[in-house]
């Protein structure tokens, strides 16, 4: 993971790798491309603290995206500067985002 530049990782032009590492007993994928209601789990290497989840996107795709851990935590992509905040119901609710290689910027007055 050291030499890896950007997180999650872009394979070719629509596979996209989220990766995290730490400790957890378990950890799920909150996201736009999944409903972003839906906590997915995350798969795990046996007898380690990485998880990961691999997804096929759109080429032109923006996707914002947290981790939920033990079930409860937000988390944010340690390894991901980019954060937008949203208007969620009565709530304002941080994200990670990140964009696939084909996005054209449009309108990004709420990304950080």
């Amino acid at each position: 993971m050291s030499q890896q530049n950007t997180f999650p990782v872009i394979e070719s032009n629509n596979i996209v790798h989220f990766i995290y590492r730490g400790v957890a007993e378990d950890l799920a994928l909150n996201a736009d491309h999944t409903g972003i209601w839906n906590e997915n789990p995350m798969d795990q290497i046996e007898g380690s603290n990485f998880f990961y989840s691999t997804h096929k996107l759109e080429p032109g795709a923006r996707i914002k995206y947290r981790y939920i851990k033990d079930l409860e935590e937000k988390i944010l992509d340690p390894h991901n500067p980019q954060q937008i905040r949203e208007s969620i119901v009565d709530e304002v609710e941080s994200f990670s985002w990140f964009s696939m290689p084909e996005w054209k910027e449009e309108n990004t007055e709420n990304l950080s």
